[in-house]
Protein backbone atom coordinates (compact mmCIF):
# COMPACT_ATOMS: atom_id res chain seq x y z
CA UNK A 1 0.00 0.00 0.00
CA UNK A 2 2.95 2.30 1.09
CA UNK A 3 4.28 1.95 -2.43
CA UNK A 4 0.92 2.69 -4.48
CA UNK A 5 0.71 5.87 -1.94
CA UNK A 6 4.52 6.68 -3.52
CA UNK A 7 3.46 5.96 -7.16
CA UNK A 8 0.58 8.18 -6.99
CA UNK A 9 2.21 11.24 -5.73
CA UNK A 10 5.31 10.60 -7.51
CA UNK A 11 3.00 10.74 -10.67
CA UNK A 12 1.28 13.44 -9.18
CA UNK A 13 4.53 15.82 -8.61
CA UNK A 14 5.74 15.06 -12.06
CA UNK A 15 2.21 15.85 -13.85
CA UNK A 16 2.02 19.35 -11.87
CA UNK A 17 5.53 20.22 -12.26
CA UNK A 18 5.02 19.43 -16.05
CA UNK A 19 1.80 21.65 -16.06
CA UNK A 20 3.68 24.59 -13.77
CA UNK A 21 6.27 24.32 -16.88
CA UNK A 22 3.77 25.00 -19.61
CA UNK A 23 1.74 27.62 -17.69
CA UNK A 24 5.20 29.84 -18.15
CA UNK A 25 3.98 30.14 -22.06
CA UNK A 26 0.50 31.13 -21.83
CA UNK A 27 0.71 34.99 -21.99
CA UNK A 28 2.13 34.42 -25.46
CA UNK A 29 -0.36 33.38 -28.52
CA UNK A 30 0.18 29.70 -30.02
CA UNK A 31 1.73 29.17 -33.18
CA UNK A 32 0.78 26.22 -35.51
CA UNK A 33 3.11 25.21 -37.91
CA UNK A 34 4.41 21.84 -39.59
CA UNK A 35 7.34 20.92 -41.09
CA UNK A 36 6.49 19.96 -44.86
CA UNK A 37 9.64 19.73 -46.22
CA UNK A 38 13.53 19.43 -44.03
CA UNK A 39 13.99 22.75 -43.10
CA UNK A 40 10.43 24.75 -44.28
CA UNK A 41 8.05 25.32 -42.44
CA UNK A 42 4.23 25.64 -43.03
CA UNK A 43 2.59 27.90 -40.75
CA UNK A 44 -1.35 28.17 -41.31
CA UNK A 45 -4.18 30.70 -39.87
CA UNK A 46 -7.42 30.49 -39.51
CA UNK A 47 -10.95 31.94 -39.70
CA UNK A 48 -12.87 32.80 -36.60
CA UNK A 49 -15.30 29.34 -37.73
CA UNK A 50 -11.99 27.38 -38.16
CA UNK A 51 -11.57 27.22 -41.97
CA UNK A 52 -8.07 27.71 -43.71
CA UNK A 53 -7.55 31.08 -44.46
CA UNK A 54 -4.01 31.68 -44.86
CA UNK A 55 -0.70 29.46 -45.24
CA UNK A 56 2.79 31.21 -44.36
CA UNK A 57 5.85 29.13 -46.00
CA UNK A 58 9.44 29.92 -44.41
CA UNK A 59 12.74 28.54 -43.70
CA UNK A 60 13.06 26.99 -40.16
CA UNK A 61 16.37 28.77 -38.14
CA UNK A 62 16.93 26.93 -35.22
CA UNK A 63 15.81 23.29 -34.33
CA UNK A 64 17.86 20.56 -32.26
CA UNK A 65 19.88 19.79 -34.97
CA UNK A 66 22.00 23.36 -35.36
CA UNK A 67 21.57 26.93 -36.36
CA UNK A 68 20.67 27.39 -39.86
CA UNK A 69 21.11 31.15 -41.04
CA UNK A 70 20.06 30.82 -44.42
CA UNK A 71 16.42 32.33 -45.21
CA UNK A 72 16.43 31.17 -48.63
CA UNK A 73 13.81 29.47 -50.36
CA UNK A 74 13.53 29.12 -53.84
CA UNK A 75 10.59 30.10 -56.16
CA UNK A 76 11.16 26.05 -57.57
CA UNK A 77 9.85 25.16 -53.91
CA UNK A 78 7.61 27.96 -53.18
CA UNK A 79 5.67 26.36 -56.14
CA UNK A 80 5.75 22.61 -55.74
CA UNK A 81 4.85 23.33 -52.05
CA UNK A 82 1.68 24.76 -53.17
CA UNK A 83 1.03 22.91 -55.71
CA UNK A 84 0.99 20.02 -52.89
CA UNK A 85 -0.91 21.87 -50.25
CA UNK A 86 -3.72 23.35 -53.23
CA UNK A 87 -3.80 21.50 -55.65
CA UNK A 88 -4.96 23.33 -59.17
CA UNK A 89 -8.75 21.82 -58.36
CA UNK A 90 -8.72 23.54 -54.98
CA UNK A 91 -7.39 26.69 -56.66
CA UNK A 92 -9.96 27.17 -59.63
CA UNK A 93 -9.14 28.71 -62.63
CA UNK A 94 -7.02 31.82 -63.27
CA UNK A 95 -9.12 34.81 -64.61
CA UNK A 96 -9.02 35.00 -68.36
CA UNK A 97 -8.19 38.86 -68.28
CA UNK A 98 -4.28 38.35 -68.32
CA UNK A 99 -3.78 41.62 -66.03
CA UNK A 100 -6.28 39.64 -63.58
CA UNK A 101 -3.50 36.71 -63.05
CA UNK A 102 -1.39 38.40 -60.90
CA UNK A 103 1.71 40.91 -60.52
CA UNK A 104 4.60 41.66 -59.68
CA UNK A 105 5.59 45.12 -57.28
CA UNK A 106 8.80 46.51 -56.19
CA UNK A 107 8.64 48.33 -53.26
CA UNK A 108 12.00 49.16 -51.85
CA UNK A 109 14.62 46.40 -51.57
CA UNK A 110 11.57 43.81 -51.92
CA UNK A 111 9.42 42.38 -54.06
CA UNK A 112 6.11 40.63 -54.28
CA UNK A 113 4.87 38.48 -56.97
CA UNK A 114 1.58 37.19 -57.28
CA UNK A 115 -0.35 34.48 -58.61
CA UNK A 116 -4.27 34.87 -58.62
CA UNK A 117 -6.56 31.90 -59.12
CA UNK A 118 -10.36 32.01 -58.07
CA UNK A 119 -9.85 30.56 -55.02
CA UNK A 120 -6.57 32.16 -53.51
CA UNK A 121 -3.49 34.05 -53.94
CA UNK A 122 -0.30 32.80 -53.84
CA UNK A 123 2.52 35.58 -53.33
CA UNK A 124 6.04 35.45 -53.40
CA UNK A 125 7.61 37.70 -51.23
CA UNK A 126 12.01 38.45 -51.74
CA UNK A 127 14.22 40.56 -50.61
CA UNK A 128 16.21 42.15 -53.15
CA UNK A 129 19.80 42.96 -53.38
CA UNK A 130 20.46 43.52 -57.43
CA UNK A 131 24.42 45.57 -56.65
CA UNK A 132 25.18 41.97 -54.73
CA UNK A 133 27.28 40.58 -58.12
CA UNK A 134 27.77 36.97 -55.94
CA UNK A 135 24.12 36.33 -55.96
CA UNK A 136 22.89 33.96 -59.44
CA UNK A 137 20.35 35.91 -61.70
CA UNK A 138 18.13 33.12 -62.65
CA UNK A 139 14.96 31.92 -62.01
CA UNK A 140 15.36 31.06 -58.20
CA UNK A 141 16.91 34.23 -57.28
CA UNK A 142 15.17 36.89 -59.30
CA UNK A 143 16.75 40.55 -59.73
CA UNK A 144 19.30 39.09 -57.56
CA UNK A 145 16.72 38.30 -54.77
CA UNK A 146 17.40 35.61 -52.18
CA UNK A 147 14.98 35.73 -48.81
CA UNK A 148 12.02 34.23 -50.09
CA UNK A 149 8.76 33.78 -48.06
CA UNK A 150 5.77 32.09 -49.69
CA UNK A 151 1.89 32.75 -49.03
CA UNK A 152 -1.30 31.02 -49.89
CA UNK A 153 -4.04 33.26 -48.62
CA UNK A 154 -7.84 32.35 -49.69
CA UNK A 155 -9.61 35.09 -51.47
CA UNK A 156 -13.12 35.35 -49.56
CA UNK A 157 -11.78 34.04 -46.10
CA UNK A 158 -10.79 36.51 -43.19
CA UNK A 159 -8.47 35.27 -41.07
CA UNK A 160 -9.06 36.10 -37.49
Amino acid sequence: MLKLFGLIGAALFLFLSAKIENDQFTKYNRVEAYEVRPGILMLPEYTQDGQLCQIGLERRHSSSKGINLDSELTQTEIDKIADELVPANMRGPKPTDVLMQGSSVLEGDAMETSEIYENVIIRTYTALNPTDKSIPLDANHPIGGIDMVGVIQWRNRACK
